[in-house]
């Protein structure tokens, strides 16, 4: 009897331009994150107020190992399964059994290594916080699989629900215990506290139930084999300059460090994860279509690339009063890392875009895993180079030379996988980097430095900024024929206001 399938096989055809549709997909996504990043963003901002960098930076020694051992015993089961044309029982079942026994093995490693961890960062403070971790571990990864149908099935509204509702019960609960305790075990247990919540709440969005099955193993221990050194290069890039500062510094450095480096990346390297995630089925879709699936990836990317120049180079341009209004007096000295990690940040999100997401749908996986040792090769040997010559500020430079390094890297190699020329690049890339490097010139150079208060010096320089970068960009893509991009979404939502504006 043929194992029964979970959701029907195939999709319903779409309509009109795949660009235009994956460029809507990915506006949606884009939009639907803002909410999710402003939650983090605010979040992080009261904290910043109520607790110290010290506190902040035992939190991030032992969520950096909890992160890392997750990357090396992850086998990839959603991936997998997306990449499925019909979601079986077994495939579903299989899926869910290796994320449950990844939670199991990463719980148990932490408790084994937590006094080793404590010893490497020179701090006791972390053994407590680490055996709390495994617990998250536990139920992070016995979360339902229903998440990951949910996806498949392109119900995005569903995922963003669920990322919501969580995200607000961690601020809640975080917030009440900081403003209670003025300690870091408030954002311990507010961690706990939402993973506990999004595990019941995450039965409750899909009626799907999976059971323990390895009916599929072999095929996911297969798939596996390229996934586990891909996570960890993946996950060890992104905090390699964290561990680095960590191993030389005490917690409060360390939490200055992690904190300017959430802010930089939040709407660069964090949001391109997000709306990738959302785009990876959208690409799943399209594995046997090449032209069209090269097609939307370059729309994507352009429209990537967009955010990603805006708001790190938008945060680099007005780093200094960013800095006093949001975070206070206290942190004064994240401003020139914050500066750093911010134009890199933008750097790394244009890298991020190129190249994770559709060389693994596509089947390239290999390929995809040499590039990311690739770039924790180059990255090691930046922040490693950069911290021994000038500490912290040393480090978040090493990164940023770094990602410039990496991207012509990156499009060599996706070049010879899909067989594009420079040229398509440069087509996605080159309004969003001049609209960038104007919005800058226009803000450095034209200041509000008159106004006296701080918060209203960053207001008018943000809305300088969006205008300059806004209009820079529609300009080009006016004068260069109006082609099918990001451009013609916005001009189309906004059409209709500037027609009843004009009558």
């Amino acid at each position: 009897m043929a194992d029964p399938a979970v959701n029907p096989p195939g999709a319903p055809p779409l309509k009109g331009s795949i660009y235009r549709h994956m460029l809507r997909g990915s506006l949606w996504a884009l939009g639907q994150n803002f909410s999710i990043r402003f939650i983090g963003l605010f979040n992080t901002v009261i904290l910043a107020r109520l607790l110290s960098p010290d506190d902040f930076g035992v939190v991030t020694m032992a969520s950096m190992v909890l992160g890392l051992l997750n990357s090396f015993v992850d086998l990839g089961p959603s991936a997998l399964l997306m990449r499925q044309p019909v979601a079986t029982k077994e495939h579903c079942d299989t899926a869910w059994t290796f994320s449950f026994l990844r939670g199991v093995a990463v719980a148990i490693l932490l408790a084994i290594l937590s006094p080793w961890i404590a010893d490497f960062f020179r701090d006791d403070r972390v053994l407590a916080i680490t055996l709390i971790f495994a617990a998250n571990s536990l139920l992070g990864n016995a979360f339902s699989i229903g998440l990951i149908l949910l996806r498949m099935e392109l119900n995005f509204a569903a995922g963003f629900y669920f990322d919501l509702a969580s995200r607000l019960v961690v601020l809640v609960v975080t917030l009440g215990l900081a403003f209670w305790w003025r300690s870091y075990w408030a954002i311990v247990v507010g961690t706990l506290v939402g993973n506990v919540f999004g595990f019941f709440l995450s039965f409750k969005l899909h009626p799907y139930r999976a059971r323990f099955s390895l009916a599929k193993a072999r095929e996911y221990f297969s798939f596996s084999l390229v996934m586990i050194p891909l996570n960890a290069a993946y996950y060890l890039t992104g905090r390699v300059d964290t561990f680095v500062v960590g191993r030389m510094s005490a917690a409060a450095a360390l939490g200055v460090y992690n904190v300017a480096a959430e802010l930089a990346t939040m709407l660069t390297i964090d949001l391109m994860q997000q709306i990738s995630r959302g785009l990876y089925p959208n690409y799943a879709k399209l594995t046997g279509d090449q032209p069209k699936l090269v097609e939307a990836y370059l729309g994507s990317l352009s429209a990537l690339a967009t955010v990603s120049i805006a708001f790190g180079l938008g945060l680099w341009v007005v780093s200094r009063d960013f800095t006093i209004v949001i975070l206070g007096e206290k942190w004064l000295d994240a401003i020139p890392l914050l500066q750093w990690l911010a134009i890199g940040g933008a750097l790394r999100g244009i890298d991020y875009s190129l190249g994770t997401t559709i060389l693994t749908v596509a089947g390239y996986e290999r390929v995809s895993a040499v590039l990311m040792w690739i770039r924790l090769i180059v990255y090691t040997a930046a922040a490693i180079a950069g911290g021994m010559w000038n500490g912290q500020l040393g480090v978040a430079i090493g990164m940023f030379v770094a990602a410039g390094a990496l991207i012509p890297i990156v499009i060599f190699a996706l070049m010879g996988c899909f067989k594009l020329r420079v040229s398509a690049f440069i087509r996605a890339l080159w309004r969003p980097t001049l609209a960038g490097l104007v919005m800058v010139f226009v803000v450095r150079y034209f200041y509000p430095d008159a106004f006296m208060i701080p918060t209203l010096r960053l207001l008018v320089a943000i809305i300088m900024g969006g205008i300059t970068f806004g209009v820079t960009q529609l300009a080009a893509w006016h004068f260069t024929g109006r082609p099918d991009g990001i451009e013609s979404r916005v001009m189309g939502f906004l059409s209709p206001y500037l027609k009843s504006t004009r009558n």
